[in-house]
């Protein structure tokens, strides 16, 4: 959401943003690894530089292996 908001952002505005931090998200309090987190951020971001056309099954299943999955490791319950 918040990379969707930047963009929105610098689409109609002139004052750019052209930096953002973000935390280790759920790795506080929620107890989530700091690997876990950013490999779960990565993804996050490449499904915002390309964004699907359309969402079917397989792209479901994709993106789900992508959240849940570190190649044949599973890492999400």
């Amino acid at each position: 959401m918040l990379l969707l908001a930047i963009h929105a952002h610098n689409r109609s505005n002139d004052q750019k943003i052209e930096v953002a931090a973000f935390p280790a998200m759920g790795t506080g309090f929620g107890g989530v690894p700091f690997d876990e987190a950013a490999r779960q951020m990565a993804a996050a971001y490449r499904h915002f530089l390309e964004p699907p056309h359309r969402i079917d099954w397989d792209f479901v299943v994709d993106r789900q292996r992508a959240i849940q999955y570190d190649g044949d490791r599973q890492v999400a319950r």
